[in-house]
């Protein structure tokens, strides 16, 4: 009986963050529907970005680029851990967030955005074909 009313209860609290969060933003559903798309285009345009700025000379600017994308692949990941609790699962998410953590820890901030960039990938594949790879949530 207790389990039944913890489910009961939290799926009637993520029913009220849903509708209180969702409705009240204007834009909110647009961007929840196209979060593939807009993670993906953050995360590769900023690392795209940090790479020419790096060329150029701007190795600070270069590193603030590289890390605002491994914070953009860092927040996707804890989303992700937090959506596969929800069902009660656990995923690669976690070693990936671990892996960008890491590499932000220790100064090696290309790595952290390649490795957003490499986290975005396979959930825009899953979204535009009919194919599901395994990776796929």
């Amino acid at each position: 009986m207790q389990g039944t009313l913890a489910s009961v209860a939290h799926a009637a609290l993520r029913a009220i963050i849903h509708n209180v969060h969702v409705r009240r933003v204007p834009g909110a559903v647009w961007l929840i529907r196209h979060a593939a798309e807009v993670l993906l285009g953050l995360t590769l345009s900023g690392l795209v970005a940090g790479l020419g700025l790096y060329l150029a000379g701007a190795h600070d600017a270069a590193d603030a680029a590289w890390t605002v994308v491994g914070a953009c692949g860092a927040g996707y990941a804890l989303w992700a851990i937090g959506e596969a609790l929800a069902h009660r699962r656990l995923g690669v998410d976690v070693i990936a967030l671990l892996a960008i953590v890491g590499a932000i820890v220790v100064g090696e901030l290309l790595a952290a955005a390649v490795i957003s960039v490499m986290l975005a990938r396979p959930w825009r594949r899953c979204r535009w074909t009919r194919w599901r790879p395994a990776t796929c949530c």
